[in-house]
């Protein structure tokens, strides 16, 4: 009895010391991101009143603009410039005013004293914009464990992630990646007066920093952040360096002039509004996204607007995209068939090397798969773009747009790291359409010779395998109508996505 009660407190003791070194983990990993206060070297002296307008955000990323919102720029500014002792005008107390205003103010437009005045509102001082002005990444590191390659070929050709069907879901293995990427932000302020909206002084600052991501997630569920900061964090420490900036260069002279006073109806000062009834309010909205021209095409029975960038044609097998991209493979495709396709080992291999190559958009339409013979399939290409259309006649009734989208999901991740960014919606004349947008890494394994030390250099050549990421965006996006369900994908590389995104958003929206 002794000995078990021993035995039962040093296992409480191990199952303790477990837990603390797991929570002292999670607060190292936490300690990043954790708030910080700035100080303000002006603080103790009352500013000037203000509104704070979230500007407009340039990003070559999607990742960026799926984190970092107008509305993320204004809550940042808001509660640094209070906690700097200038007196701000908060979003919420605006009711329904501040969306007008704030347009007027991203646009410089002269009329804003007239808004105040028609709402009978006293202006602010100043109207306070953050922009994002440029954002880019770098990838410093990348490692890739790919748990799938036993099961690869087998995955490609067959059902989606071995036997699983369309309607059932999907359970398999997954290939995980490591990333450290450099991130350089730029972000600028704006100080507008506020009655006639002219520019009174702006500034800049750029925050560079390293974020190391574990992409770990199953089927988009998860991706664990490893340790670092978050964009979010860059983002409001540029903006609490704007504040300090506003504080220490312009804040006390600005307190020495008087309020605005603009004269409502009647000659009587304008008053300002009391907080009441709150309007769900949205921030200026975003820059107007480039404009797509668009062609109305029929496919399969489905009517949608196409971008005429794009060319719409059968799609290729992948023997015919394997062997493009890598010749050596036709060779040796040549000499099977000289041998009768005897060689069954090295037949594999090669089957094996050519769905690797063609890469998994490529074998969803391969006679195998479960979707070629469902209805009516379109090959996308254009400048820096590939994609499908699938037209599955019936689909409805045999799986939901869920599943289908999780079989998808399941295989891409057989050959490349597929990771959730956002969710983009599209007004339709049924209603909502919903479009997936996901970080997609094709990973080009590369075999290189290490180099040997000088005093060895008789020792036998060893090659080591390097992984080199290649940045891409997926848009995903399911249309049931009736039984018959529309399925497009469409991929490009990181820096041209945005505008392809688009052309996907016009696609969707007009499909009927």
């Amino acid at each position: 009895m002794h000995l078990l009660k021993r035995f039962c407190l040093l296992l409480s003791l191990f199952l303790l010391a477990g837990c603390g070194k797991s929570l002292q983990q999670a607060r190292d990993l936490a300690a990043p991101n954790m708030y910080q206060d700035a100080t303000y070297e002006n603080a103790g002296q009352p500013g000037p009143s203000v509104i704070v307008v979230g500007g407009t955000l340039t990003s070559r990323t999607y990742e960026f603009l799926s984190q970092i919102k107008a509305d993320n720029l204004r809550e940042y500014g808001e509660l640094e410039l209070g906690k700097a002792n200038f007196k701000v005008m908060e979003k919420n107390s605006l009711s329904n005013i501040y969306q007008e205003i704030s347009i007027a103010a991203n646009l410089g437009d002269g009329s804003v004293a007239k808004r105040f005045s028609k709402h009978k509102i006293t202006p602010p001082q100043w109207f306070v914009v953050f922009d994002i002005a440029d954002v880019s990444a770098q990838t410093l590191n990348f490692s890739y464990t790919d748990k799938n390659s036993a099961m690869f070929a087998g995955a490609l050709m067959g059902s989606f992630l071995g036997s699983a069907s369309l309607g059932q879901g999907v359970i398999g293995s997954i290939n995980n990646a490591k990333e450290q990427r450099a991130w350089n932000v730029t972000l600028r302020y704006r100080i507008l007066d506020g009655v006639s909206g002219r520019q009174l002084h702006e500034g800049q600052f750029t925050e560079q920093a390293t974020i190391n991501r574990e992409l770990t997630g199953f089927l988009g569920v998860d991706a664990a952040q490893a340790g670092g900061l978050t964009l979010g964090t860059v983002t409001q420490r540029l903006v609490q360096k704007a504040v300090a900036d506003i504080d220490k260069q312009y804040k006390l002279a600005a307190a020495s002039e008087p309020e605005p006073a603009p004269k409502a109806k009647g000659g009587k000062p304008a008053k300002p509004e009391r907080a009441g009834k709150r309007a769900a309010i949205e921030d200026a909205p975003a820059p107007a996204a480039p404009e797509v021209a668009c062609a109305q095409q029929s496919v399969g029975g489905f009517v949608c607007q196409m971008p005429v960038a794009w060319s719409t044609g059968a799609p290729p097998r992948a023997v015919e995209v394997a062997v493009a991209e890598k010749p050596e493979l036709g060779r040796l495709l040549e000499a099977s068939k000289r041998n009768g396709g005897k060689q069954g080992f090295i037949d594999s291999v090669v089957a094996f090397d050519i769905l690797r190559t063609a890469g998994p958009l490529v074998t969803l339409t391969e006679p195998e798969s479960p979707l070629s013979g469902m209805g009516k399939t379109l090959a996308l290409t254009g400048e820096g773009v590939e994609g499908r259309i699938f037209v599955l006649q019936g689909a409805a009734g045999k799986f939901s747009a869920d599943k289908l989208a999780e079989a998808i999901l399941g295989h891409m991740r057989n050959a490349v790291v597929v990771e959730p960014l956002g969710v983009e919606a599209v007004a339709a004349k049924d209603g909502q359409r919903n479009i997936g947008v996901f970080k997609y890494i094709k990973v080009e394994r590369r075999k290189e010779l290490q180099e040997k030390p000088d005093y060895d250099r008789d020792k036998k050549d060893e090659y080591k395998i390097t992984s080199i990421p290649h940045y891409h965006n997926m848009a995903m996006a399911v249309v049931p109508r009736g039984n018959d369900m529309l399925l497009v994908i469409v991929i490009a590389p990181e820096e041209k996505f945005l505008p392809h995104l688009e052309g996907v958003k016009k696609l969707v929206a007009s499909a009927t």
